[in-house]
């Protein structure tokens, strides 16, 4: 059927294979975010669009679209005929390429530290069904052999900073006796130059359960890639053995388009100094930082809060945390403009989204509030500005802190903080009776001295993985920081959107004891 006779309800079907909740009937008529949605499931539908349509609908424009409607109508635009098979063959591509920006930030740290495991991503699965080890390793191997980038060889010539696909090959599966052990001995460094960028571990099912350990080089995935592997061990187990997509490698690279460099040059002119906590105890810049994590979980009441307050603004719930987090920053440092290092997806285009690779990138976002300023109109200011980032998420973070350099003479480093909001299925998939989750038990160092892990557990809430570096930041302060957290976006939902930002962090008596650690503390 040719695509400009295309009707609303080949494209409601579409929509509701993508959201992973029933849709309205007047879904055409909502925004995507007051159906749920968010940057990542925007990108998932823009894939959708290019394999089924090939159209390249732009995120931004899924995002901004008053009414769904108007993707429909950008579709029937801009199709030129019938639809076509778009998907790249599965078969490994020869050859060298060159590292994306991405790649190379990891490609150095390892080539600073060889032994660093900053950049794993260790996962957990525990579930109650008896799992035969010999399972697990021929659905691993079975699932890796679809994504050659896991076969990989990193390294560097006279020509630059390379990676060359490898022939896949089996997955050694390693035995421990607990958990425990799993967290001390399996998450170990990558050799980037040799070797599966992958490993699988287990814990045999010892009458009670099974535990299913995996831990990926960031340098070959992300989290979105950590998806698609995670679905495709499913179907490993399950024996569907469902065939990958347009999913398994991207060896591309892409150039810095003139108007992402003018929009960076523009929004990072006004970026200050990092701001300084005052209970940040500092460490010397070249010595490796340690590891732990603190959790805080936002109930169901609360996260149902953030989702309503966000959609009455026609924002998403993202933009509500983002503010609360500048708060409590602007609460212990006294800065009321500053800025923090968000966690994108970097994949800006249609055929990036559903690829196996590394495409994560870090995005510095600014913020300048006035402590008279309406909540509500922040949230929706931050809600702009940051979707305008989306349209330039790719541009390459080193170069946003050249950016940044240029203007700031101050000798500390510009980021060391970062918000990465997770909302990626390998979180939401059912494997064999269980999920998998973040293996922070078995981190050891950490790639920055904080990073706030928000993941959108659905129904049941928002879990905050607080990952910090303990040589500068001690648990009862980190402690600190969850609570005074907590307590600011109770007081975004609970409060008018009229209400001034100022009284959404001043202290009131009956918290003080809660809270013994205040900016006022301490001297700057």
């Amino acid at each position: 059927m040719s695509l400009s006779t295309i009707d609303p309800y080949g494209f409601t079907t579409l929509l509701n294979g993508v959201f992973p909740h029933p849709l309205p009937d007047d879904v055409l008529e909502m925004r995507l975010i007051h159906c749920g949605g968010d940057s990542i499931l925007a990108a998932t539908l823009a894939a959708r669009c290019f394999r089924q349509y090939g159209v390249k609908v732009p995120v931004s424009l899924i995002l901004r679209a008053e009414r769904l409607h108007a993707v429909l109508d950008y579709i029937r635009e801009h199709a030129t005929g019938a639809p076509m098979d778009v998907a790249p063959q599965a078969a490994t591509p020869l050859g060298r390429f060159a590292q994306n920006a991405a790649q190379r930030l990891i490609y150095y740290a390892h080539s600073v530290d060889a032994a660093t495991t900053a950049y794993n991503i260790p996962l957990i699965l525990r579930t109650a069904g008896a799992i035969p080890a010999s399972r697990f390793q021929q659905a691993v191997t079975g699932a890796a052999r679809q994504f050659p980038m896991l076969f990989s060889r990193f390294g560097q010539n006279a020509a630059g900073l390379w990676f060359e696909p490898g022939q896949p090959d089996e997955i050694a599966l390693q035995t421990f006796s607990s958990i425990g052990a799993a967290a001390e001995h399996f998450v170990q460094p990558f050799d980037l130059g040799a070797g599966a960028l992958l490993r699988a571990g287990i814990v045999p099912f010892n009458g009670i359960e099974t535990v299913l350990l995996l831990d990926f080089s960031h340098i070959a995935a992300d989290g979105l890639s950590v998806g698609l592997f995670v679905q495709a061990l499913k179907d490993q187990l399950t024996g569907t053995r469902t065939e990958p997509e347009a999913r398994t490698f991207w060896p591309q690279t892409r150039d810095v388009a003139p108007e992402a460099e003018a929009f960076w040059q523009q929004r990072l002119q006004d970026v200050v100094a990092r701001p300084q906590w005052p209970t940040d105890r500092q460490y010397a810049a070249s010595a490796p930082l340690g590891y732990a994590v603190e959790y805080l979980l936002i109930d169901a009441a609360l996260a149902a809060g953030i989702r309503q307050r966000a959609a009455e603004l026609g924002a998403t719930p993202f933009s509500v945390l983002l503010l609360a987090y500048a708060l409590l920053q602007t609460s212990f440092t006294h800065e009321w403009r500053s800025h923090v290092g968000v966690v994108v997806s970097g994949r800006d285009e249609a055929e990036l989204a559903d690829v196996f690779g590394m495409f994560v990138n870090t995005v510095i976002v600014p913020f300048a509030l006035d402590d008279q300023g309406q909540a509500g109109l922040a949230i929706q200011t931050l809600a702009a500005q940051f979707l305008g980032t989306l349209d330039h998420q790719s541009y390459p973070f080193q170069t946003q802190l050249h950016h940044v350099k240029n203007r700031n003479d101050a000798d500390r480093p510009t980021l060391d903080a970062l918000l990465a909001f997770q909302n990626i299925d390998y979180q939401k998939n059912d494997v064999a009776g269980g999920k998998f989750r973040s293996f922070c038990e078995a981190k050891k160092m950490a790639q920055l001295p904080q990073v706030i892990h928000v993941f959108d557990l659905a129904e049941q809430g928002y879990e905050i993985q607080w990952e910090y570096c303990p040589q500068r930041f001690d648990a009862d302060t980190v402690g600190v920081f969850t609570n005074n957290l907590l307590r600011i976006l109770r007081r975004l939902v609970g409060s008018p959107a009229s209400t001034a930002l100022r009284t959404l962090i001043e202290a009131e008596a009956a918290e003080t004891q809660a809270a013994p650690i205040v900016a006022a503390d301490f001297d700057f």
